[in-house]
C-alpha cells in the first residue's frame, strides 16, 4: 500500500505539472518539461508495476483537465517512452563478474530509435499536404506564431521566413529536444535516487558508453535519402539524419567524462562544462565531433578508464 501510494502521488504531480502547460507561460513550461521527472523517479525506485500506476494516473489528471488529445500526447511523448527505457534499464543478468545491468549504451539507442519513430510518423502523418511534409510544417508553424505574436504585432512576412527556414529542420530539433529532456530528466531522478539509497540500479559510468553500431548506418542512410530524394522523402531523411546525430553528442559526451575522470576538480569541472553547453550552445558540435571521430581515434583508450566512481 505504501508503495501504491508513493506511485499514485507521483504519477498525481506529474499530471498537474504537465497541465500547467495550458496557462502559456515560461514557468509553466519549465514544469512541463519536469513532468518526467516523477515517473522516472517512480519506476527506477519501485519498478514497472508501480510505473503503470504512476503513469496512470498522470494520464487521468490530464485526461480530465485537458482532453483526450492531450492526454494521449503526454501517453505518446513521456508515460510509454519512460516505461520502454525503465522496463530495459531494470533488467540484469548474472554474468561471469556477478550481477550485469542492461547497457547504458543500448538506453541510448532505444532513445535515439524511439525519437526516429516519431520523425517518421509525423512526416507521414504530414505527407498528405498538397504541396509534401514540408509545407504541412510551415503552415503550422505560421499559424502558431502568428497567435503568439498577436499582441506584439510582428509583421507576418518575418514570421513567414523564419517558419520556412525552421520548418526545414523541425522535426529533427524536436526529437532532438525530446531526446536531451528524456536523458536529463532520466538522470536526475537516478541521481536524487542515488543520494537517497533508493535507486534499483547502479547508476552507469557515462564515460563507458559506446553508442551501438546500427546508428552509424542509420545516419549513413538518412544523410544519404536526404542528399539524393527531394519531396517528402528527402524531408524525412533530412530530419531523421538529424536525429541520429544526437547519438553521436552522447558518445562525445562519455570522451569529455573520460578526459576529465582524470582530473582533481572533476565535479568542478563538469559543472563548468555542462553550463557552458547550455549557456552558449555552440560547443555541442565539437561534443559531436568527438563522438563522430572516437571510433577511428580511440581517445578513451589513450586517455584511459577513470577509476570507477570518480564521476558525477
Amino acid at each position: 500500500m505504501r508503495e501504491f501510494a508513493l506511485a499514485l502521488a507521483g504519477g498525481l504531480v506529474s499530471g498537474g505539472l504537465f497541465v500547467a502547460l495550458a496557462t502559456g507561460s515560461l514557468g509553466a513550461m519549465i514544469f512541463a518539461y519536469l513532468s518526467q521527472v516523477p515517473l522516472f523517479l517512480v519506476g527506477l525506485s519501485l519498478g514497472n508495476s508501480a510505473l503503470l500506476v504512476a503513469g496512470a494516473a498522470a494520464l487521468l489528471v490530464v485526461g480530465l483537465t485537458g482532453g483526450l488529445v492531450t492526454a494521449a500526447l503526454l501517453a505518446a511523448g513521456a508515460v510509454v517512452p519512460i516505461y520502454i527505457l525503465v522496463r530495459q534499464a531494470l533488467l540484469s543478468r548474472t554474468g561471469e563478474h556477478g550481477l550485469e545491468w542492461y547497457p547504458a549504451e543500448l538506453l541510448v539507442g532505444w532513445l535515439i530509435a524511439m525519437a526516429a519513430a516519431g520523425v517518421a510518423v509525423a512526416g507521414l502523418l504530414l505527407a498528405g499536404h498538397p504541396e509534401g511534409a514540408e509545407s504541412g510544417v510551415r503552415e503550422m508553424l505560421t499559424q502558431a506564431l502568428q497567435l503568439m505574436s498577436a499582441e506584439q504585432a510582428i509583421a507576418d512576412a518575418t514570421i513567414e521566413e523564419f517558419a520556412a527556414a525552421f520548418a526545414a529542420v523541425f522535426l529533427g530539433t524536436t526529437a532532438v529536444s525530446w531526446i536531451m529532456m528524456m536523458a536529463v530528466n532520466g538522470s536526475l531522478a537516478q541521481g536524487v535516487l542515488a543520494g537517497f539509497g533508493r535507486n534499483l540500479r547502479p547508476t552507469p559510468e557515462v564515460s563507458a558508453i559506446t553508442i551501438p553500431r546500427w546508428t552509424y548506418s542509420a545516419f549513413g542512410v538518412a544523410l544519404l535519402i536526404a542528399v539524393a530524394a527531394g519531396g517528402t522523402l528527402g524531408y524525412i531523411g533530412r530530419n531523421l539524419a538529424i536525429t541520429f546525430a544526437a547519438a553521436f553528442f552522447f558518445q562525445g559526451l562519455a570522451v569529455v567524462h573520460a578526459l576529465v575522470g582524470h582530473w582533481s576538480a572533476r565535479t568542478v569541472s563538469l559543472i563548468a562544462f555542462y553550463l557552458v553547453l547550455i549557456v552558449f550552445g555552440w560547443p555541442v558540435i565539437i561534443v559531436m565531433a568527438l563522438g563522430i571521430a572516437e571510433p577511428l581515434l580511440r581517445l578513451r583508450a589513450r586517455i584511459g578508464r577513470p577509476d570507477r566512481g570518480k564521476e558525477s
